[in-house]
């Protein structure tokens, strides 16, 4: 017993001996510690434990720090620029900055750099070309310029001649070729005035309202899609509350003079279709403006395409359309200040109230045309008419034995005659058997079986 205890206790009071790798790696983790106490100066400084959120963040921060340092020295230009040589090795370019530089525009995109060289060789030396690239929009295509440049000359003088050549054709285009430093716009072609440039221009959602209307300009636009519910005062307040500005300036300002024709009105009617039962819009309507400026200015408006949370179709209506809601030319008057009414049974450009013939005697006429008819031996009218009547056998003079008036003989106006061996409706009718009503006896015999 007393063995077994005492090998026991001492057991316990001996430490178990170290592995020989864990032993070498407490040796030189107390070796690292020692150097940095006395690299410190005996001060042992203890460094936070970080998150790995914490640590995530710092490196963002720095990386964007470094990513913003660069952006400044770029546009600093002490940045250099680096480049791919044809080898694969990367090549170090110095920036340079933009001199005697003109801006080309309207290139085709098929145009390369070798092309704006031999254009502006009569000009001048080049010595850059900044021409921004694209991939090409179709599969497999080569790579296409943007459709301008930027071109450095070597001196201000080939500079000035490069402008020149502005509108002088390159690959089936004219180029438009301006300062490289002036922003203000299209260039001026050589010759022109630059005020002439500031004309009146429509926007691009303008200019697409306007390519894509199938009828012509005209003052009356049609606009559908509208909603049942509404009426003619809600138009009337849309198209008035989107007038422009200058037009409403132009209406306050002003003053009909006397005799001065009274200005076209902005808004001249609104005929929308509405259904009979029940006078509710039927979704579509027609809207009449003074001119075609007022209804094209309505149309290119877009808050004018909106109205009660629905999409309107609004566009030029057809001729038909614009010819029903044309405004009524005012009657002309004649001397008395009576409307003048065209004669409809003359032909056009037969005035009534001038003689066919001025100085004309009418009775001096007719005696001349009977003198030469008795000359050439030729019936008159009236002895033609009589001939007509008797060959007929029945006619006029049976009328006149009936007793019945002859309203046109009476007038003293010849009457119409008839064809050749034809009677007058009236005559036919007058003369044909008239049938019995009364009951006749039978004239058959009864049979009996």
């Amino acid at each position: 017993m007393s063995s077994s205890s005492s090998s026991s206790s001492s057991a316990s009071s001996t430490p178990e001996p170290q592995l020989p790798h864990k032993r070498k790696l407490a040796e030189a983790s107390r070796a690292t510690k020692v150097k940095a106490k006395a690299a410190d100066g005996g001060e042992e400084d203890e460094a936070p434990v970080l998150s790995h959120a914490e640590l995530r963040r710092q490196k963002k921060k720095a990386k964007l720090e470094a990513k913003a340092a660069a952006a400044e020295a770029v546009e600093d230009g002490s940045a250099p620029k680096k480049r791919k040589l044809a080898n694969g090795q990367a090549a170090v370019d110095q920036p340079t900055k933009r001199q005697n530089s003109v801006w080309v525009g309207n290139m085709s995109f098929k145009t390369t750099q070798d092309d704006l060289r031999s254009f502006f060789k009569e000009a001048g030396e080049v010595t850059r070309i900044n021409m921004p690239t694209k991939p090409s929009g179709r599969p497999g295509g080569s790579i296409e310029n943007k459709g301008y440049a930027y071109v450095d000359f070597a001196t201000p003088e080939a500079k000035a001649a490069a402008i020149a050549l502005s509108e002088h054709p390159l690959i089936g285009r004219k180029l438009l070729i301006k300062d490289g430093d002036d922003f203000a716009g299209r260039p001026a072609p050589p010759g022109q005035d630059p005020t002439q440039l500031t004309a009146k221009t429509h926007s691009k959602t303008a200019r697409r309202i306007l390519n894509s209307q199938k009828q012509p300009p005209a003052p009356t636009l049609f606009v559908g899609n509208l909603s049942f519910e509404t009426t003619v005062e809600d138009l009337q307040q849309m198209f008035e509350s989107h007038r422009p500005a200058k037009d409403k300036a132009k209406k306050s300002e002003v003053k009909t003079e006397s005799g001065a024709e009274p200005p076209q009105p902005w808004l001249r009617k609104v005929r929308m279709a509405t259904f009979e039962d029940t006078g509710k819009c039927k979704g579509f309507a027609f809207i009449d403006f003074g001119t075609k400026e007022y209804a094209e200015e309505a149309l290119i408006n877009p808050r004018n395409h909106h109205l009660n949370g629905r999409d309107l179709q609004v566009e030029f209506a057809s001729a038909e359309a614009v010819r029903r809601g044309a405004p009524r030319q005012p009657a002309e008057k004649d001397a008395d200040g009576r409307p003048a009414r065209p004669h409809k049974g003359k032909s056009a450009g037969y005035d009534r109230t001038k003689p066919k013939n001025p100085g004309s005697n009418k009775a001096a006429q007719k005696e001349a045309s009977a003198l030469k008819r008795e000359k050439s031996g030729k019936p008159s009218k009236e002895e033609k008419k009589m001939q007509r009547k008797e060959a007929a056998g029945e006619g006029q003079d049976e009328k006149t034995e009936v007793g019945k008036w002859d309203r046109k003989a009476d007038r003293g106006r010849p009457t119409r005659p008839m064809p050749h061996g034809r009677q007058k409706p009236g005559a036919a009718l007058a003369g044909a058997p008239r049938q019995s009503a009364a009951i006749l006896p039978s004239q058959g015999k009864k049979m009996t079986f």
